[in-house]
């Protein structure tokens, strides 16, 4: 599955400070997570906390699946707006969900603080943006809602918007986001991990996992076992490989990041950026001045085509 170019943004700019060996032996576990990415990491480290005994592998070097082309925005807001979800769901777990969105950000700070990682998190607002008439009732609905509910938003029309270098007719501006470096945060959570007593494989393919007495026994292409008494898939896009039940119809997406420029809008240095397209873009910038950008969720297309 091609999750993404041979040459993405983070990589490039961290190279690779650690290596991890590929597994050589079977091995017996509490708990196996296929995939190093943000989403393994992170769950790895949790479990961690918890005094479980882990082993993580991936087929790749570690950190180098979808992870290493993430544009990292890390805002509270879900694809779903607000008062949508509201309808979708109800009052009460709609809000629930952009709070726990929110809480998720500064939770997210606390354990980089404690791991101690230079990830580059940085604090940001999030402008949520339009440059079409048609769409402004509808984001003027999503700010009612938002601020009848709690939430820390301003209304920006074309004039303030104008001033930070964004040509657009208006935007709610929340006052909780953030970004970070993907790459580098997921280095730094597997590492601490390992110095916290889980085993690490990277190039460790598993090519299938079966149940026997109560186990599950996952094969490598190297005819290596691990036993493990739990299974968890952090494994994003390619999880349709390793678990049988359908659970997802893939879609196309893509991120971009530019060259570093002299200087930038004022707007992109303090805030992360969406607009009300369908599907979406959205934007960010890095300390050295470059934009990186991204799309929804389109249609799946043939792979091969994009190359």
């Amino acid at each position: 599955m091609k999750l993404r170019s041979t040459e993405t943004f983070w990589p490039l700019k961290n190279a690779m400070n650690i290596s991890y060996p590929s597994i050589s032996s079977d091995i017996n576990t509490e708990i196996l997570i296929i995939g190093s990415g943000i989403t393994g990491a992170l769950m790895a480290y949790k479990l961690i906390s918890e005094g479980k005994k882990i082993v993580l592998a991936d087929r790749r070097d570690v950190c180098n699946g979808s992870t290493a082309a993430s544009t990292a925005l890390l805002q509270y807001e879900v694809d779903v707006p607000l008062h949508e979800l509201i309808k979708l769901r109800g009052e009460k777990c709609a809000v629930d969900s952009y709070n726990n969105g929110k809480k998720a950000i500064f939770d997210l700070r606390t354990i980089i603080d404690t791991i101690k990682s230079d990830c580059g998190f940085e604090f940001k607002k999030s402008i949520y943006f339009t440059s079409f008439k048609k769409d402004i009732p509808f984001l003027k609905n999503e700010f009612k809602v938002r601020k009848q509910l709690g939430f820390d938003v301003s209304w920006l029309n074309k004039q303030d918007l104008e001033k930070i270098g964004l040509n657009a007719l208006a935007a709610i501006e929340s006052k909780t986001a953030a970004v970070i470096d993907p790459f580098k945060l997921s280095g730094d959570l597997l590492f601490y991990c390992q110095q916290n007593g889980m085993q690490i494989f990277d190039r460790t393919n598993i090519t299938n996992i079966h149940s026997q007495k109560g186990k599950c026994i996952a094969q490598t292409d190297s005819k290596c076992t691990i036993t493990a008494d739990h299974v968890i898939h952090c494994t994003g896009y390619e999880s349709t490989e390793t678990i049988n039940e359908k659970i997802v119809d893939l879609k196309s997406t893509f991120a971009i990041a530019s060259e570093s420029m002299p200087e930038i809008p004022i707007g992109l240095k303090n805030a992360v950026m969406w607009d009300t397209s369908s599907p979406y873009f959205y934007y960010r910038a890095t300390s050295d001045n470059r934009i990186i950008m991204g799309g929804g969720d389109e249609e799946f297309k043939d792979p091969k085509k994009k190359r």
